[in-house]
């Protein structure tokens, strides 16, 4: 028996035979489509509708078959938009929405463009139907879409057809060819015969009223350079003319027949020592003029402009500037053979472009360092650390590399070929991290499988059954629980009296169970570990909250409302805080007493105090009675500590001592009595200080008074005896000739200069003038020197 077939419903024929008998028709309108609930169903006379309906949409078109009267073709278009499903059966509706026909069908899948895939779907359902008369062919026009295979068919019966308009003077159609160059038919076509004739006949035929560039054409004439605007052709060869000199007035194409005369002094480009050819010519603006000279055997351009007004003589012309780039890189008189394209580069600064050409397949071959083994051009252009390449393959391929350090001499270093991608070239799917098509199927083919399988309805676990048994893929899908009575926790269920569905899939070790109680509440395990082959391991099952199905106090280790003690009015056992008596019906005041602390407004401690500090904010007052009191005085902003001595009927003072740990021996202590006296058990140092006896410094023979030494550049210096107070003060007198010069100490002496010593200083020999080396009119601040040419040094004594 055929796997796929297609026939009447019961009811179908039914009506059929119904509307023979009355002579009416059976209308059928629709088709619809169906996934068979997940597999092939077989087609049932019986079936009213389909297994597991999917889509239903208005017919495209049903008629009979061109070559079986009695097979009735029905059509349905699905347009791309339309997917996401299996499609296993078809069924015909006719306008009652009665099922008439059903048929089954090869399995496809009908994707939506969402899912990155989508398709124009076309569904036929033939049936052979003997009383074909009694069913209506009509389809309504405005939801028909024509198919190819109908346009196809409506084409070739039109090709055979003969029965096609002539053309006229106003309407297109066929007509008839003519070869004659005299009918005057309008309903006959010229063929290219006729047409040729005609235009050679033209041909032979000027009228002699036509002019050539304003010349009649009465007779022959002659037309100059200027006639049809264009430059002359100067006959005369440039030789060793200066170019500069060729203006406005020497418009025309000139020839420079040798390399030697086309030198930058004559006017030439720099670079362009080689014959060529110029062209004089008139710039845009009046009286401007251009030059342009291109080189014979390259075809290299330069041009240039004048760049102001004709000096009369030669100029003044722009700078040259290279217009064409055409050969103007170096190109190898031999073309490519088995050369290694590696060693075709070139150092930073050093080379210059190049172009090669490799004319043979055989020869691109990866040895050689080729990216791709077709025949092109090898382009060498100046770049980073040097050069890159660019091979163009002749069928449109191009490919690029660079060095990837400074050029070795050699062969490189060179990066690995990139492709640039084109309609020619164009990236595979491994290029681009993408799937092939048949990837792609096969996976989306795998993914409906595990979707189909994952949420398939399994049958509903018995009285004897356990959840705690269904894991692995195998067994995906939805249970339904047997009932309340059976559902226990010692079962394997979430809970007691569990009624709802238990819902498996994927999850830790290959396996998860969720559980919906009908009464909303939700549930949750996974495996734990490796299955042990009969009933786990599971985790407990979590439940999880909602909404509406919130947490009890007890769920989350809290009291209920009612059991608070916000809601208490007084403690079930009456309990004592610092020693106070408190049952919770009126409050409680507790001091500092009842804490043991300190009153903050003040009072006595009877025993030690431990803090971190201690702070005094007012001044002490001693005269609350004997003690030692702390405190602190502010004023204008300034502040000092008080340390108070109420001495009361003693001696007073304070004693700061040192004692070791266990507090049994002093290790030092500083005394000050009570009429200010101090004494110490060690010495007293002081950190840059010193010790003051009225007002002044006290100095000893092992705290001498420090000397102060002159640190800057006055051209002399000084010292101050630390016992005595001497001063040494000192310096040289340099005036530059003989005379009397002012010298001022380094240091005014403080009461008096008692001694001035001058030496001269002779250091060219000569004679002495009595006043040389002599100090008068000497005060504590300075004196008056005789000195020679060569200077004096000086010495002074005071205090």
């Amino acid at each position: 028996m055929a796997t796929y077939r297609a026939l009447l419903t019961t009811a179908g024929a039914a009506k059929i035979a119904a509307a023979t008998a009355g002579g009416t028709q059976v209308k059928i309108t629709r088709m619809a489509v169906g996934d068979g609930g997940g597999k092939l169903p077989t087609p049932d006379p019986k079936q009213t509708k389909l297994v597991n309906e999917v889509y239903r949409a208005n017919l495209n078109r049903l008629s009979i078959d061109a070559k079986n009267s009695h097979y009735l073709v029905a059509e349905l278009v699905i347009q791309p938009d339309v997917g996401g499903f299996w499609m296993r059966e078809m069924g015909l509706y006719d306008a009652d929405g009665v099922l008439v026909a059903v048929s089954n069908m090869a399995e496809s899948y009908k994707p939506k463009l969402e899912e990155g895939s989508g398709r124009l779907q076309t569904l036929r359902m033939v049936l052979i139907v003997s009383e074909i008369e009694s069913v209506a062919l009509s389809i309504d026009g405005s939801t028909v879409m024509a198919t190819k295979d109908y346009v196809d068919d409506k084409l070739s019966e039109h090709e055979k057809s003969r029965n096609h308009p002539d053309g006229t003077l106003t309407t297109k159609g066929f007509v008839q060819l003519n070869s004659s160059v005299s009918s005057t038919s309008e309903t006959l076509a010229a063929t290219p015969k006729a047409v040729k004739a005609a235009n050679d006949n033209a041909n032979t035929r000027v009228p002699s009223a036509r002019k050539i560039n304003g010349k009649a054409l009465s007779a022959d004439q002659n037309l100059t350079a200027a006639d049809v605007g264009a430059l002359p052709v100067i006959t005369t060869v440039l030789g060793a003319t200066n170019i500069n000199t060729l203006n406005l007035e020497k418009i025309g194409l000139y020839v420079q027949s040798t390399g030697a005369s086309a030198t930058v002094a004559n006017g030439y480009p720099a670079g362009s020592q080689a014959a060529g050819v110029l062209e004089v010519m008139p710039a845009s603006w009046t009286g401007g003029v251009l030059q342009r000279y291109t080189v014979q055997n390259t075809g290299m351009v330069w041009t240039r402009a004048l760049n102001a007004s004709w000096n009369g003589t030669d100029g003044p012309w722009r700078d040259w500037v290279q217009v064409s780039a055409v050969n103007s890189v170096t190109v190898p008189s031999a073309i490519l053979t088995t050369t290694d394209i590696n060693t075709l580069g070139f150092a930073s600064g050093v080379g210059s472009a190049a172009l090669y050409a490799q004319p043979k397949n055989a020869n691109a071959t990866a040895a050689l360092h080729y990216p791709q083994g077709i025949a092109g051009t090898l382009y060498v252009t100046p770049s980073a650390y040097g050069c890159q390449q660019m091979y163009v393959t002749f069928t449109g391929n191009i490919w690029n590399r660079g060095l990837s350090a400074d050029w070795n001499g050699a062969d490189g270093p060179w990066k690995e070929w990139v492709p640039t991608y084109s309609a020619n070239n164009k990236p595979t799917a491994a290029d681009v991290g993408a799937w092939t098509a048949a990837q792609s199927a096969a996976s989306e083919k795998a993914l409906a499988d595990e979707v189909a399988t994952a949420f398939k309805i399994r049958p509903n676990l018995t009285a004897t059954d356990s959840p705690n048994t269904l894991r692995g893929s195998a067994m995906f899908g939805h249970y339904g629980v047997p009932g309340a009575a059976a559902a226990t926790t010692e079962k394997g269920y979430p809970m007691n009296g569990f009624v709802g569905v238990i819902f498996v899939t994927w999850g830790p070790n290959a396996t998860q169970q969720i559980a919906f109680n009908n009464n909303g509440r939700q549930f949750t395990r996974a495996a734990t570990g490796a299955w042990n082959g009969a009933d786990g391991p599971w985790s407990a099952w979590a439940e999880v909250y909602s909404p509406n199905n919130k947490p009890t106090a007890a769920d989350v280790g809290a009291l209920p409302a009612a059991g608070t003690a916000a809601a208490a009015t007084k403690l079930a056992t009456v309990r004592k805080i610092a020693g106070v008596a408190f049952d919770g019906t009126k409050d409680i005041a507790l001091n500092a007493d009842n804490v043991g602390a300190f009153p903050r407004n003040g009072g006595d401690v009877n025993g030690g105090v431990t803090a971190n500090f201690l702070r005094a904010i007012t001044l002490p007052q001693p005269g609350n009675g004997q003690g030692t009191y702390l405190g602190w005085n502010e004023s204008g902003g300034q502040g000092e500590s008080n340390f108070v001595n109420n001495k009361g009927g003693g001696v007073g003072g304070f004693l700061f001592r040192t004692v070791n740990q266990a507090n049994s021996v002093q290790t030092g202590y500083v005394r000050i009595s009570g009429t200010g006296d101090l004494s110490a058990q060690g010495n007293f140092y002081t950190d840059g200080g010193g010790i003051y006896e009225m007002g002044q410094r006290v100095f000893s023979p092992n705290n001498r008074q420090p000397v102060n030494a002159n640190t800057a550049n006055l051209g002399g210096g000084w010292w101050r005896c630390g016992d005595t107070g001497m001063i040494k003060q000192w310096g040289v007198v340099n005036k530059g000739s003989r005379g009397w010069s002012t010298v001022n100490f380094p240091i005014p002496f403080p009461s008096t200069c008692v001694n001035v010593q001058v030496t001269a200083i002779n250091g060219g020999g000569g004679t002495f003038n009595d006043n040389f080396g002599t100090a008068q009119i000497i005060n504590n601040v300075g004196f008056t020197c005789g000195q020679d040419s060569a200077g004096s040094y000086w010495e002074a004594t005071g205090w």
